[in-house]
C-alpha cells in the first residue's frame, strides 16, 4: 500500500519528469524507447530530489525492491500493485 507521502513524492516526480520531457526531446525519446535507461538518467541526474526521498520512504516502510518506475507510475498514470 502506498502512503500519502509516497503518493505526493511520486506526483511531484512525475510533474518534473513530464516538464523535462517537454523541454528535452532526447530525454522524451529515451522515456519512450528505453524506460529503464530513462530511470537511470533520472536517478543519476541530481535534478530530482524526490528520487532519494522516495527511496528513503521505501526503506523506512520496508517496501524496497520496488523500482522507481513502479513508484513513479503507480500514482495514477499506470496503476500497478505495490
Amino acid at each position: 500500500m502506498m502512503t500519502e507521502e509516497l503518493r505526493q513524492l511520486s506526483r511531484s516526480l512525475r510533474e518534473k519528469v513530464i516538464a523535462k520531457a517537454i523541454e528535452d526531446p532526447q530525454f522524451r525519446q529515451q522515456l519512450i524507447d528505453d524506460p529503464e535507461a530513462a530511470e537511470v538518467t533520472i536517478e543519476n541526474s541530481g535534478h530530482f530530489p524526490e528520487v532519494q526521498q522516495i527511496q528513503d520512504v521505501q526503506q523506512n516502510q520496508d517496501v524496497t525492491g520496488q523500482g522507481l518506475c513502479t513508484v513513479f507510475w503507480s500514482g495514477g498514470l499506470m496503476q500497478t500493485d505495490l
